[in-house]
C-alpha cells in the first residue's frame, strides 16, 4: 500500500526508519523491491543524513567512511556495522603500545586519524613530545623534552597546541596542510603568520623545528610532520593555567588573571576578545537559574575549560558559567556595534537541585552479544599487540534506570580493594559541550552527570531545571569527553572504571517547552534509551588510590569515529587477556596481586572488524 503512493511521499516516510529497518523492507515484496531499485540513491542518501552519518550537501567522495564504500548504501551499510560494534553486539579490537626506551608515561595524547595521517600525537614525561604511526609505532616526528612543558597538548583541525617554557602558548601546524586553502573566522591562513605579526613564530622555534628529528620518507609525503604557525605571548596573563582549543578559536586562563579568559584566532594568533569567567553574585544576573538561585560572593579558581564555536564554557568547583562569545569572534568581518553588549552570561549551579529528574545506571547481564575469537597478536614486537575479541568480552553492560530518589541519594556500590580514604567530596569537576555545541554536560565527584539538553535556550529565559536531566553513575567521577558523535560519551571513575555512555539516538527530536507549572511530569527524557558499557580488561579497583602516589597517568581518553583510546598499563591489560584465555580453556582464574609496570601506554579498543 505505501508504494503506491507518489515518490515524493514514500521517500518521506521512509526516512523515518532505522536503517535496519531499510535493508529488510525491500525484501517484504516485489512493489518494495522495484521501488529500492528506482530510488535506491535517494533512499539512502537521506538515511545516512539523518543518522548523522554525514552532514546535509556532503558528496559521496567527500563523505567520511570506516571504509572504502561504492554508492550511498554501501556507506549506509559500513556505518551500521560499525554501530553495531560499538553497541557491544560485534567485535572488536583492543591492544596497547608498549613505552619506548625511556619515554615514560603518556601525559597527553591526540589520535589523528585522517586520511594520510594515522599518527598518534603523544606528550610523555620522559620523552618530550612524539608523533608515531598507528600501525607500527615508527617515530615520525618529535620535539625534545628539554623544550616541550610536560603539561598537556591539544590538537584540532590539524592544529597542534601546547605550552612553551618560554611562558606562552605555541600554535604549530600539519606540514601537509600549509599548502591547502583554510580560513578562519572567514579570512585566509597563512603558515607561518608573516614576519612583523606579534604572533609570529619566534626564532626558538624555527630552531626547534630545524633539530626535530623526521622520518625521511614522512618528512617527504608530511605524514606526521609539523611547521611553526603562531607564538602567543601570555605574559600580560603569567603562566597559562587552563587552555581549549577548537579551530579556529583557542581560549586560555593565566594564573595573574584567574578571572578572565582571553580567546584567541588560531589562524592569525589576534587576540579576539576577553570574557569574564567569574559570575556576577547580583541579583538577576544568574541566567538559567531560579530567581532564589544567588551566586556566592566568593574568589573561585576555574579547573576546567570548555570551548565551542559560539559558547566558552568555565568550570569552578561550585558552579559552571556559559559566555555566548560575541559576533566577531565567529566572524572577523562582523561589526562590533557601539556600547556594551547585552549579557549573555549562563550559570548552571547546583547540579543536584530537587526538580531534577533522575536516573541511575544499573549493571545488567541480558544483552546479546558475540561471542570473543582467540587472541591475535601481531608478531611484529614493534607494532602494537592486539587481541580480537566479542562484544560480551569488550565490554559490561549496564542500563539507565529511573531512580527511586531525588538525584544523589543512591548510596555509591564501593568494589572490594578501594581505601576507606578513597571518597570524594561534592563539586563540579568538568562541563563539556556536545560536538555540535547544542547541548553541556556537567559532572561532579559524586559521580553526577547533569545533561543540559539545548541549553542556549536558557538565554531567552529557561531554567536549567527545567532543561536538565541527571544521571547518577554510582561512582565518583574523574574525567568525561565528548568527542566526535553526538550520540557518545566517554566516562573515567576514580575508581579506575571507563565507560563508554550512548544516548538515545532521537535525542535531537525535543518536545516545545513545557509549562514550568507543570514541573517535569511529562516532559521527554532523553536519557530514556541510554545505555552505559564499562571496558572490562581497562579495569582494576586495586589501582584505586595507588595511581596518583606511584606516578600512573590513567587520565587521557578520546573517542574517534572507528576507535577508544585511552592512557592504560599495558601490562594490566596483558593480565585481563591472559585471565580470560586462561577461563576459555576451563583452568582455574584469580586476579593477579600486582604486575603494573607504572607507565602509562597508549591503548585501544578498535571497532572496525566485520565492517
Amino acid at each position: 500500500m505505501l508504494f503506491t503512493l507518489p515518490a515524493d511521499i514514500c521517500l518521506q516516510v521512509l526516512s523515518y526508519l532505522r536503517t535496519a529497518d531499510l535493508l529488510r523492507l525491500r525484501l517484504t515484496s516485489r512493489g518494495a523491491h522495484h521501488f529500492f531499485l528506482l530510488n535506491e540513491h535517494s533512499i539512502f542518501h537521506q538515511a545516512a543524513v539523518r543518522h548523522a552519518f554525514v552532514r546535509p550537501h556532503t558528496a559521496l567522495r567527500d563523505a567520511a567512511a570506516p571504509r572504502p564504500v561504492t554508492d550511498w548504501k554501501d556507506l549506509v551499510r559500513a556505518h551500521v556495522a560499525l554501530e553495531h560494534n560499538w553497541d557491544g553486539r560485534g567485535h572488536a579490537r583492543e591492544g596497547g603500545y608498549a613505552a619506548i626506551g625511556r619515554e615514560g608515561s603518556v601525559l597527553s595524547f591526540s589520535v589523528d586519524d585522517s586520511e594520510g595521517q594515522r599518527v598518534a600525537i603523544a606528550l610523555t614525561s620522559r620523552g618530550g613530545l612524539t608523533v608515531r604511526t598507528l600501525e607500527d609505532n615508527r617515530l615520525l616526528w618529535a620535539l625534545s623534552k628539554e623544550y616541550v612543558a610536560a603539561t598537556k597538548i591539544e590538537c584540532s583541525s590539524g592544529f597542534l597546541v601546547f605550552m612553551a617554557k618560554h611562558s606562552g602558548l605555541e600554535i604549530w601546524r600539519r606540514a601537509a596542510d600549509v599548502g591547502a586553502p583554510l580560513l578562519a573566522r572567514g579570512r585566509p591562513v597563512c603558515t607561518p603568520v608573516p614576519f612583523g605579526s606579534p604572533a609570529a613564530p619566534r626564532d626558538f622555534q624555527e630552531s626547534a623545528s630545524a633539530l626535530a628529528p623526521a622520518d625521511p620518507l614522512a618528512a617527504a609525503s608530511g605524514r606526521g610532520q609539523h611547521v611553526p604557525h603562531v607564538f602567543i605571548d601570555t605574559a600580560h596573563a603569567g603562566p597559562v593555567r587552563l587552555f581549549r582549543a577548537t579551530f579556529p578559536l583557542l581560549a586560555y586562563i593565566g594564573a595573574h588573571a584567574p578571572d578572565k579568559a582571553t580567546v584567541v584566532d588560531m589562524g592569525s594568533g589576534d587576540a579576539v576578545c576577553v570574557v569574564a569567567v567569574a559570575p556576577a553574585p547580583a541579583p538577576g544576573r544568574a541566567l538559567g537559574m531560579p530567581p532564589r538561585f544567588r551566586v556566592p560572593a566568593k574568589q573561585r579558581v576555574p579547573i576546567d575549560l570548555a570551548l565551542s564555536r559560539a559558547h566558552l564554557c568555565v568550570c569552578a568547583t561550585d558552579v559552571v558559567t556559559v559566555s555566548r562569545l560575541p559576533a566577531h569572534a565567529l566572524d572577523a568581518d562582523a561589526i562590533v556595534e557601539d556600547g556594551p553588549e547585552p549579557e549573555r552570561q549562563l550559570v548552571f549551579g547546583d547540579a543536584a537541585a530537587p526538580r531534577m529528574p533522575a536516573c541511575v545506571m544499573a549493571a545488567r547481564g541480558d544483552v546479546d552479544s558475540a561471542q570473543g575469537s582467540a587472541p591475535r597478536p601481531c608478531p611484529d614486537s614493534t607494532a602494537p599487540r592486539w587481541t580480537l575479541l566479542g562484544g560480551a568480552d569488550v565490554f559490561e553492560q549496564y542500563a539507565i534506570r529511573p531512580s527511586s530518589g531525588p538525584a544523589g541519594t543512591s548510596t555509591a556500590l564501593v568494589p572490594v580493594g578501594v581505601p576507606q580514604q578513597q571518597q570524594s567530596e561534592p563539586g563540579f569537576i568538568t562541563a563539556r559541550f556536545s560536538p555540535d555545541g547544542r547541548h553541556l554536560v556537567a559532572a561532579t565527584k559524586l559521580g553526577l552527570l547533569a545533561f543540559a539538553w539545548d541549553f542556549a535556550r536558557a538565554e531567552d529565559g529557561a531554567l536549567f531545571e527545567n532543561i536538565t536531566e541527571v544521571l547518577d553513575t554510582r561512582e565518583p567521577l574523574r574525567d568525561v569527553r565528548w568527542d566526535v558523535n553526538d550520540r557518545r560519551l566517554a566516562l573515567r571513575t576514580q575508581w579506575e572504571d571507563v565507560f563508554v555512555l550512548t544516548l538515545d539516538a532521537s535525542r535531537h527530536a525535543l518536545s516545545p517547552e513545557p509549562d514550568p507549572a507543570d514541573g517535569a511530569v511529562g516532559r521527554p527524557s532523553i536519557l530514556r534509551d541510554a545505555f552505559a558499557q564499562r571496558l572490562r580488561d581497562y579495569t582494576n579497583h586495586e589501582l584505586a588510590g595507588w595511581t596518583g602516589g606511584h606516578g600512573m597517568p590513567f587520565t587521557g581518553m578520546q573517542m574517534t569515529p572507528t576507535a577508544f583510546w585511552l592512557v592504560w598499563d599495558v601490562s594490566l591489560l596483558k593480565q585481563a587477556v591472559g585471565r580470560r584465555e586462561r577461563a576459555a580453556r576451563g583452568e582455574v582464574t584469580s586476579r593477579e596481586v600486582g604486575g603494573a609496570s607504572g607507565i602509562g601506554s597508549l591503548c585501544f579498543v578498535d571497532f572496525t572488524p566485520g565492517v
